[in-house]
């Protein structure tokens, strides 16, 4: 988990190096080379039994895929948007947002002590949201309350889906997030040399 977090907190870093591409460039080509990436994982992961393993993690494995893809759209968006800091900080709020979500659908107990963690982070990331107002980044802080909520979606299927092997989740996010960015581009996606090495090393890395 903390290799995890370390290495996703590259990502700020990498989109700040990003030279001339736009938003959806960026996330394009981001989410292009993690579909490719991760699916050429599994493909050697499942020796070739791709299809059987897009069918066994069946309807959580979709579910996890489209709240996670929407979750990374968000997330770029919310860091070319918003500082870094604000963007991390908000989406740290994820897990006790997973874990009401859990309470409400999977029926697991939440203890006291995450309760008013929640309460604190959740806390946190409103006075993060209204800062933001002033500050001229309401819509990078809403891009990063959306990840959160994104990413929370895509733990509590991870949990539903847990008797199945759950990496072709993880690729049905990179098409989600390939698909979005294309649609929403209008046909511009060439992007320069430097940007795609850039994004290809957040797809298949960070």
């Amino acid at each position: 988990m903390l290799a995890a977090g370390s290495i996703a907190s590259l990502n700020g870093l990498l989109i700040r190096s990003i030279e001339s591409s736009t938003d959806w460039q960026i996330i394009f080509w981001r989410n292009g080379f993690m579909f490719l990436f991760l699916l050429g994982v599994l493909v050697v992961r499942v020796r070739g039994q791709v299809v059987t393993a897009f069918r066994s993690a069946g309807r959580p494995g979709l579910a996890a895929g489209v709240a996670l893809g929407i979750g990374n759209v968000s997330f770029a968006l919310s860091i070319i948007h918003t500082t870094v800091a604000n963007s991390l900080f908000i989406l740290s709020a994820s897990p006790f947002v997973a874990a009401i979500a859990a309470w409400l659908f999977l029926h697991e107990r939440v203890g006291r002590a995450t309760l008013i963690a929640m309460v604190v982070a959740l806390a946190g990331v409103g006075i993060m949201v209204v800062e933001g107002l002033g500050a001229g980044r309401l819509f990078g802080n809403v891009m990063a309350v959306f990840t959160m909520l994104g990413h929370a979606g895509f733990v509590v299927s991870l949990r539903w889906g847990r008797a199945a092997d759950m990496l072709p989740s993880v690729v049905i996010a990179g098409l989600v997030g390939t698909l979005i960015a294309g649609g929403l581009s209008g046909g511009d996606l060439l992007a320069n040399t430097h940007d795609i090495v850039v994004c290809a090393l957040m797809g298949m890395g960070a």
